[in-house]
C-alpha cells in the first residue's frame, strides 16, 4: 500500500497551516501534500496550486488522477 494524504486548501491559511503541521509532525514518514484550489489566500507550501477553483469534486478528481500517475494506491483527501 502506498498512501498519499492530501489537504485541500481554500480560503484562509491558518487552519491549513495547523493541519499540515500536525500531519507532518505526527508522522513525518508519510506523504503529506497540500492542494491549493486557486485560493484567494495562496498556501506557500502547496504541492500544487490550481489555476482555477475546481470546487471540491473537481479537486478530488484532480488529486486522484495525479496521485494515481505517481503510483499511489490510496488517497486520504482532507477537505478542511
Amino acid at each position: 500500500m502506498r498512501l498519499a494524504v492530501c489537504i485541500l486548501h481554500y480560503g484562509k491559511s491558518d487552519l491549513t497551516v495547523k493541519l499540515h503541521h500536525q500531519f507532518l509532525t505526527s508522522d513525518p514518514d508519510k506523504s503529506i501534500f497540500v492542494l491549493d484550489n486557486a485560493s484567494p489566500a495562496p498556501y506557500p507550501k502547496a504541492w500544487k496550486r490550481l489555476d482555477e477553483n475546481l470546487f471540491w469534486a473537481g479537486a478530488l478528481n484532480f488529486a486522484l488522477d495525479a496521485f494515481d500517475r505517481e503510483g499511489y494506491t490510496h488517497l486520504w483527501f482532507c477537505n478542511k
